[in-house]
């Protein structure tokens, strides 16, 4: 299912000469076919994207918890859940000798700066 995409291309945000990091014409092609690119597989990979933000969202609440940032989590008021305690608990810092949603920002990074090997053009 293709659906016309429209924006600026590459070429055309690029400042004018001398301002700006130099770029190439693959970073340039990479950026539009992400962007502007149409496809089921572009499709899916934007809702990937998509849900991995969501998931990068809640990681950096837990992590602004665990780092002592925030005093508490915002969490809805149903029976058995209890987001400090089990955020606060010595086992989401065991790994690494760090917390856990650090490790998930991390993970969610990877995720979205993965290669899309297969798919697109």
């Amino acid at each position: 299912m293709d659906r016309e995409r429209s924006g600026v291309s590459a070429r055309q945000a690029r400042p004018r000469p001398g301002i700006g990091r130099p770029s190439s014409a693959a970073a340039e092609r990479i950026s539009d076919d992400l962007r502007l690119g149409t496809g089921d597989f572009l499709e899916q990979r934007r809702l990937v994207d998509a849900l991995n933000a969501g998931a990068t969202a809640a990681y950096v609440m837990v992590a602004l918890y665990q780092f002592g940032l925030v005093r508490r989590l915002p969490e809805p008021p149903l029976p058995g859940v209890d987001a400090e305690r089990v955020d606060a608990s010595g086992e989401a810092y065991a790994l690494l000798r760090t917390p856990d949603a650090a490790l998930g920002l991390t993970s969610a990074g990877m995720t979205s700066t993965r290669p899309w090997a297969g798919g697109g053009r």
